[in-house]
């Protein structure tokens, strides 16, 4: 006797659950909302981001509640940071795989880096309730910037600095979405170092942020308009 083969044989497999749409779609809402975030987290800061460790500690005193809120809600960041740089290599690699696996390894490197490091608002936040004097804190606050954790955090800017700026110009090469949004990538990190070097305070990098959170909905945008096999066939060549 024979097998059955053909297209009775494949009519007659068991029906599997195809969950590539589901990835597509949680990787599309990932990929801006860590940046987004980030955006809301510093334009709330209420001390001067890169100041002083006592500048911090002392703005955090002033302003407890406003920090409690920001530090219960800092999972959304650790949770989508690393998605957010693997949505866009699912996104490049069939067009652009040297280059979404560059700048994968130094995301996922600078993403990890980030999610690792506590959140210095929130250490000093723990130390007030505590009763730890203020003089101590901020100690503590220069220690742990000089540490492994304060090493680690280059990562992280080297993903923000070269890995930002790289990612948008490879966005609107590719043409995956409306280049306006990649645009807004490739602009983000020099709209930071300008208005730090004009003195605007925390306005600098939460804008910064913002526009790359608008940037990072191409990414969104991308992954939305391809379809479910792209995800796992092979490279193509670019038109």
């Amino acid at each position: 006797m024979s097998a059955t083969v053909g297209p009775l044989a494949a009519s007659t497999a068991p029906a599997t659950h195809d969950a590539r749409t589901y990835w597509r779609v949680v990787l599309a809402c990932c990929a801006p909302l860590p940046w987004l975030w980030v955006a809301l987290t510093d334009a709330l800061a209420p001390y001067p981001l890169g100041g002083s460790s006592a500048d911090t500690v002392r703005g955090v005193a002033a302003a407890q509640e406003q920090t409690a809120w920001v530090a219960q809600a800092q999972p959304l960041f650790f949770l989508t940071f690393v998605p957010s740089v693997l949505a866009c290599v699912v996104l490049l690699r069939r067009t652009w795989p040297r280059t979404a696996a560059a700048l994968g390894t130094v995301g996922v490197l600078g993403a990890l880096a980030g999610t690792a490091n506590p959140p210095v608002d929130s250490v000093v936040l723990a130390g007030l309730r505590a009763g730890v004097p203020a003089d101590v804190l901020a100690t503590q606050v220069d220690e742990l910037a000089s540490s492994w954790a304060g090493w680690t955090l280059l990562l992280t800017l080297l993903l923000i600095s070269v890995g930002r700026l790289a990612l948008g110009v490879v966005l609107y090469r590719a043409r995956l979405a409306p280049r306006v949004l990649a645009m807004a990538l490739v602009a983000a990190p020099f709209v930071e170092w300008g208005l730090l070097a004009a003195g605007a305070g925390n306005a600098g990098p939460a804008l910064a942020w913002a526009l790359s959170g608008v940037g990072m909905a191409s990414v969104s945008v991308g992954l939305l308009r391809m379809g479910d096999d792209d995800l796992d066939l092979p490279p193509v060549a670019r038109p």
